[in-house]
């Protein structure tokens, strides 16, 4: 009788971030091809260079069906535990030439920063993918803070703001709720400033793992509320990496993988 294989979070983690981000990439690739047709650059300009300074061949449309492709595959191969180092490795490839001539996209632009920093993770050290993944999200949220912070100062805690935008997204989008809070200033007061406090100091949890299942789903709620008021989907390809909070608790609750 063959000894049961003890679970590994990191392992149950790639696993389930890749099918997540390869089943998202399937599901809207269709959208996004429909938007690359339109050819975006006349509008937003060209997508940024690659490292800063290498140029690429965006606006082939054959390049970027195979680039999609191959990275949808590649995930779904490492998902499927086949050869995890290299089926990433040809997702990491991929990324850039099927994203970027899309960046404008609302279900891109920074919305897929973190897939190639989970990806560059799980290639260079799948053992520590979790801490690192959780460094990365961490690193996320404190710029997102750290950039509030220099636009705004504390000003932006005031609320004020934040209603700026949500006024802005109810004449862009027609959202009702987006209208609803805007109109209720202690409230966008209030949601502001746990925002802001939320982003400076998600950090924390790398060093108190019990304040996890605080922050967690404060982002969970945080994110799903940006995408109902303001159809700000960071859910799609951004939310995925939160797998890796609950990857342990399912090892523990299944044991085995």
């Amino acid at each position: 009788m063959e000894t049961p294989v003890p679970c590994d979070p990191a392992r149950l983690f790639s696993c389930l971030y890749c099918g997540a981000i390869a089943l998202q990439t399937l599901i809207h690739q269709r959208e996004l091809l429909r938007f690359f047709r339109t050819r975006p650059a006349r509008i937003y300009g060209p997508p940024p260079l690659l490292l800063g300074s290498i140029p690429l061949p965006f606006e082939n449309e054959s390049l970027f069906i195979a680039a999609g492709s191959g990275f949808t595959l590649a995930l779904a191969i490492a998902a499927a535990g086949i050869n995890p180092p290299a089926a990433l490795s040809v997702a990491l490839l991929c990324y850039p030439f099927y994203f970027r001539p899309v960046l404008p996209h609302g279900h891109i632009q920074r919305k897929t920063n973190l897939i190639p920093m989970v990806l560059i993770a799980l290639i260079a050290a799948p053992a520590h993918a979790i801490p690192l993944v959780k460094l990365c999200l961490a690193l996320v949220y404190l710029s997102a803070g750290f950039e509030k912070l220099r636009e705004a100062g504390l000003h932006w805690a005031s609320g004020q703001t934040l209603q700026a935008y949500l006024l802005e997204h109810y004449l862009y989008t027609d959202r009702a709720p987006a209208l609803w809070l805007a109109e209720r200033p202690r409230l966008c007061q209030l949601l502001s400033t746990a925002v802001l406090g939320w982003e400076l100091s998600f950090w924390l949890i790398l060093f108190l793992p019990s304040l996890t299942w605080l922050y967690v789903p404060i982002g969970l709620g945080f994110h799903v509320g940006t995408s109902i008021g303001m159809r700000i989907h960071y859910w799609v390809y951004f939310c995925p990496a939160y797998l890796v909070f609950f990857a342990p608790s399912l090892c523990r609750l299944f044991g085995h993988i």
